[in-house]
Order: C-alpha cells, then sequence, then structure tokens
C-alpha cells in the first residue's frame, strides 16, 4: 500500500455532544460521558466510523442478513442485531439462571407477565420463550398466560425441577390473561389460556407427590416431545399427583382441545387426571409407565369428559388400570401395546367407547361393564374374558 501522506494522527476527547460532526481523516474522537470511540473518515466518505467497545450503541451498529452459501439471498433484508434477536426471548433474558441450585420461578413468572399480560387487548405479541440447556429449579407455581409458547433445547438438555420440600401442588398452571388462575379463570372479561404450547422439555416434580400441569378453562393446548416424572412408585398409596390434570371446575367454561404427542410420563399415581366434562382430548405417539392408573376418568363430575382419544402409545407397569373410563361419554384407544396393565376398564355408566387394533401381553384386555361399547381385534388377537 503506497504512503500519500504521513500526518501525525490527532486525538480528540469530550463530550459525546461536542464530537463534530466529522473529524480529520484518521483522527480518533473518545467520548467521555459514554466512552464510545470514533475515528474520521477521508471526505469522499464522510461523517465518522464507530468503533465497537462494549458501551457502543451495538443492536444500531451491527446488521445482518440472511446469507446461502456467503452469499445474501435474493429478497433477504438488511437487519438490525436487535431486530434479529427480538426473534425469541430466551429466559435468561429476564434473570433466569439454570444452574440447579437457584429458583428461577420468579424470574419465569416475571417473564411470562411481561410479555404476555393482558394479551391480545395489550396489544402485546404472542411469545416463544425459549429455555436453554440448564436445569431450572421452581419454588412456585409457573403460569401458562395465553398465546404462550415455552421451547427447551430437548429432554436431555433443558430441566425444570421443583425445588425440594416445596409447598406448592403443581409445578404450572393455566392462566387468563390478568393472571387469574383457578376457579377465578374467566372472571372480568378476561382471554381464557388458549393457544399454549410446550416443547421439548424434561420435568420433574422431584420425586414429590405433586402434579406437574394444572390446566384449567384452558382452549388448545399442546405438549410435545416432553418427559415428565414424578414421585410415585408402586410401594405407596395412589393419590391425586398427575403429570396432566384436566378441570373446568364447573360446567359455566369449557376446557377443550388438548393434544400430547411424544410424550413420556413415568411415576405418577394418573398420567391424566380428568373428571370434568373437558372435551377433545389427544394422546398420540407417546409413552405411559411405572404408574397406578394411565388415563383416570372416574368419579365424573357434571357427565365427565367426552372425546378422549389416544393412539399408537405404549402404556406399561401400570398397577391399575391403563384406562380407566367412569365417565358416560366416549373414548377410543388404537393401536395401542398394553404391557404389564389392568388393560382397559369401561365403568356401567359408560358407553360408545371403542378399542381397535390393541396388543395386551396380559389378559383380560378390556374389561367392559358398560353398554354399547366396541371392541375390534386384529386378526389371531385373543384377549377378551
Amino acid at each position: 500500500m503506497a504512503i500519500d501522506i504521513i500526518s501525525r494522527i490527532q486525538n480528540r476527547r469530550g463530550l459525546y455532544a461536542d464530537l463534530p460532526p466529522a473529524l480529520a481523516e484518521g483522527e480518533i474522537g473518545f467520548c467521555l460521558d459514554t466512552r464510545e470511540m470514533f475515528i474520521g473518515n477521508s471526505p469522499g466518505y464522510g461523517n465518522n466510523t464507530q468503533v465497537l467497545t462494549q458501551f457502543s450503541q451495538n443492536d444500531q451498529l451491527i446488521t445482518t442478513r440472511y446469507q446461502n452459501t456467503n452469499t445474501p439471498v435474493q429478497g433477504s433484508t438488511l437487519r438490525t442485531l436487535q431486530s434479529k434477536l427480538n426473534d425469541f426471548a430466551s429466559i435468561k433474558d429476564f434473570g433466569a439462571v439454570g444452574d440447579g441450585i437457584t429458583d428461577d420461578a420468579p424470574a419465569i413468572n416475571a417473564a411470562i407477565t411481561n410479555l404476555l399480560q393482558g394479551n391480545p387487548q395489550s396489544g402485546n405479541l404472542s411469545a416463544t420463550l425459549y429455555f436453554p440447556p440448564g436445569t431450572y429449579i421452581i419454588n412456585s407455581s409457573i403460569n401458562l398466560y395465553p398465546y404462550l409458547t415455552i421451547q427447551g433445547a430437548g429432554i436431555n438438555c433443558t430441566r425444570i425441577l421443583a425445588a425440594p420440600n416445596t409447598s406448592i401442588n403443581y409445578m404450572f398452571q393455566t392462566a387468563d390473561s390478568l393472571g387469574q388462575t383457578g376457579a377465578n379463570i374467566g372472571l372480568n372479561n378476561t382471554t381464557l389460556p388458549k393457544f399454549i404450547n410446550i416443547s421439548d422439555l424434561m420435568i420433574s416434580t422431584n420425586d414429590q407427590l405433586i402434579s406437574a400441569f394444572n390446566c384449567v378453562r384452558y382452549l388448545n393446548i399442546c405438549i410435545k416431545d416432553c418427559y415428565m416424572i414424578g414421585g410415585w412408585n408402586s410401594t405407596l398409596t395412589p393419590g391425586t399427583d398427575s403429570a396432566l390434570s384436566l378441570l373446568t371446575i364447573g360446567n359455566t367454561i369449557n376446557s377443550s382441545d388438548f393434544r400430547v404427542f411424544n410424550t413420556t410420563i413415568n411415576n405418577f399415581s394418573n398420567a391424566i387426571l380428568a373428571p370434568d366434562p373437558v372435551s377433545n382430548t389427544f394422546i398420540s405417539f407417546s409413552n405411559f409407565t411405572n404408574l397406578w392408573r394411565g388415563i383416570n376418568l372416574a368419579n365424573p363430575n357434571f357427565g365427565g369428559p367426552h372425546n378422549m382419544c389416544i393412539t399408537n402409545s405404549a402404556l406399561s407397569s401400570i398397577a391399575d388400570y391403563a384406562i380407566y373410563n367412569g365417565s358416560q361419554h366416549a373414548t377410543v384407544s388404537t393401536n395401542n401395546f398394553y404391557s404389564a396393565t389392568g388393560g382397559i376398564y369401561w365403568a356401567s355408566t359408560s358407553s360408545k367407547n371403542v378399542s381397535m387394533g390393541e396388543v395386551f401381553d396380559v389378559l383380560i384386555g378390556v374389561t367392559d361393564a358398560g353398554s354399547s361399547n366396541s371392541v375390534i381385534l386384529n386378526p389371531g388377537q385373543s384377549n377378551l374374558p
């Protein structure tokens, strides 16, 4: 590189407001109040070039554009760093630590509240809250607001654990747009808990007999690619602890559309406990094991749940019944494998239940004390009394 001009580099320091709009070429300006540094450009480039430091406004200075093989893709646009980072929110942006020691529940609830409280009337957008790899201890219940998506980094990477000796009854609970929970959900003309998605997490009660989820007055919840483990084992008396408790608390406000996909549930008294008239529950490609009951629809309130379907799943090592239907309404079980369980029980009050294409390794596979129920067997299968 040829040398055209030899000059002494000038240094300036002072307040940002006093920074010349165009320093001399190669001149350095340092702002004492903002701790920012600038270098003057040649007249052809004009203005000043800012040197990036920890005090720079990087969200505006750094820009990015989507590329493929180091070439910007046609139609892609230039974006600031801040707009790129705003594509999702990390729970660590709100102070959660994930070190397996710190109680992260206050930070998690603060993040969810600030992102979603009052939605949609507040104008807040639906949010994906990302949990990076780590172990997040909680000593209070996490509120699931409407339109919330919680995404982990995978069941082997992101773990949410109940704190030892905690007093909470459940780790997660649905909340309406004002943060009201339980029987208060829906009061004051609020938005019900709806369009909630949870994926790629391991959720543990830390060997305690508490529930993982208490879902009340919901609409459209999806849990997928999760692993839930409780504190029940076959030496203990079964209780009301459950991985998923599905409720309406009365019959004035419905609960509808709950989906479980590719999820494993272990060591609870009940994988799913649903005594209330919840509707449209779908479980597929999941594993339930080491439970007292798998799907427990006993002691129905207001007629109990209806329109429940479990398919292409495995239910094993269940002390009582894999499916116990004391409800008046139908459950459908298709293409499932039942191993070392009491199989399926349809109570005398139940009707219009269906078992089709099932495999049972212990007889009796289906105990039918009800009416208008159907069992459709695979060829060569013999599992009825």
